[in-house]
């Protein structure tokens, strides 16, 4: 038993300090990818991506989302420029309030979106009217959702 708690308190050290910010490297090294992601983001224009495909690989298991639709969700928040920033001052990949590196403005992003799952009883396109910044229903919003899915529905059927 005791045995088993130092290893669980070790390994919890080694993965809080593989989160490095600094260097912009923020998931552990640990986390590999799925080849599937990485066809996917070179389907749509983004290269040299293992380490992009790495956090949305994370992401995607820890807020239970789908790889392709983080990737869908970038694509139509800044179209994979981490130095975007809105009119309304969001800013990254995934157009969060605060300026993080790219690994951690996926996680956010990632996490803002399951929040916003929540507030809509998991409605997917409700809740991606409120991450966009629209009224649900609103023309606009509807829109930008028919966007992402479109998107997301392209890359699944990429094998």
């Amino acid at each position: 038993m005791k045995i088993k708690i130092i290893i669980l308190i070790t390994l919890c050290f080694c993965i809080i300090n593989a989160f490095r910010i600094a260097s912009k490297t923020f998931i552990p090294i640990i986390i590999s990818t799925s080849n599937a992601t990485i066809i996917k983001l070179n389907s749509i224009g983004v290269k040299n991506n293992n380490n992009l495909a790495n956090v949305i690989d994370f992401a995607a298991n820890k807020y239970d989302l789908s790889p392709e639709f983080i990737i869908a969700l970038i694509q139509t928040e800044s179209g994979f420029n981490e130095n975007t920033i809105s009119s309304k001052r969001y800013k990254g990949l995934m157009q969060i309030p605060q300026h993080v590196p790219p690994d951690a403005n996926i996680l956010i992003g990632s996490r803002i979106f399951r929040e916003k799952m929540k507030l809509v009883d998991g409605n997917v396109e409700k809740a991606l009217c409120l991450y966009k910044g629209y009224k649900i229903g609103s023309k606009d919003g509807i829109r930008e959702t028919k966007k992402v899915l479109r998107i997301f529905q392209n890359l699944k059927e990429i094998t």
